[in-house]
Order: structure tokens, then sequence, then C-alpha cells
């Protein structure tokens, strides 16, 4: 069946005056509040950088972690590195005030054809990690993170 009404439609009380024009205004999605825009919003702006051995034109490798920005560790939401060459890849995020401490790991998802896909988790290396103090407001974090699965980061590849 139809015609029945929407639950959850406010009903808004009309004041006495007879000259209102209304508006119609799209309500933002319950529970999610708008920032005004003169606060800055934006901490820093984070590029991850990874190399991923052996990763094909097929793949796609995400950065996923424990934030919004960066999926909340479910891959469909995480964003999507950029293959720059030779294996490299790299995203750029804006972190906002909120993100205080990221982990993140890469995902390589592999497609085999079709909707079959296989996510590729680094399960060889901890959490990795950033830890954004006052002091990186505003600024452009580079994050070289070595090799896929490997803690090499920092200069640290033979």
């Amino acid at each position: 069946g139809g015609g029945e009404e929407e639950e959850g439609e406010a009903q808004v009380s009309s004041p006495p005056k007879s000259s209102i024009r209304t508006t119609s205004v799209t309500p933002p999605p319950r529970g999610m509040s708008t920032p005004p825009p003169s606060q800055p919003t934006v901490r820093a702006v984070a590029i991850f950088k990874v190399s991923v051995p052996g990763a094909t034109s097929a793949d796609k490798v995400l950065v996923v972690g424990n934030h919004r920005v960066i999926g909340e560790w479910q891959p469909s939401t995480a964003p999507v590195l950029s293959c720059t060459g030779n294996g490299d890849y790299e995203v750029t995020v804006s972190l906002p005030m909120d993100a205080s401490t990221l982990e993140y790991k890469y995902v390589v998802v592999r497609s085999h054809g079709g909707a079959e896909t296989e996510c590729i988790w680094e399960d060889e290396v901890g959490n990795r990690r950033i830890v954004l103090g006052e002091a990186s407001s505003g600024m452009l974090l580079e994050v070289p993170d070595g090799s896929f699965n490997a803690n090499n980061h920092a200069g640290g590849v033979r």
C-alpha cells in the first residue's frame, strides 16, 4: 500500500504574523551539525605515501583508519591513493580539528575479475600512527610510510 504519511516530519507552529515568507530549506540529517564557516575546520593536511611492490594497475590502495576522514576502519569509505609511478602511491587528506591521533593501515583491494575483490590488509605491522599536536595546526604533513606491510618508513629502506 501507499498513501501513508511519512513519520518524523517536524510540526511547524506558525507565528501570529500573516506576512511571513517561507523558504524551503533542507535541514541537515539528524545528528550532523555543520560548523560555522568562520572557524578553521582543518587542522592540517597530510600526504600519505606508500610503496606497494607488485601492485598492478587494477589494484586499489586505500588508507583506512580510526577517523571518519580515513574511513573509520571501513575500506568502502576510505580514501583511495593515486599511483605516482614505480609502485608508489599517495593521497592528500585534510585532517579536521578533532583528528588528534590517527591510527591507520594501508589496504590493497585486488580485483579478481567481475565483482569479486580481495582486501589485503597490512598484517605484518602494527597500526601506523600520526599524533597531531597544537604545533601542527595549518601544517602540510608528508607521511612517507615506506613499503606496504613493512616498518621501514623515514628513509630506512635498504
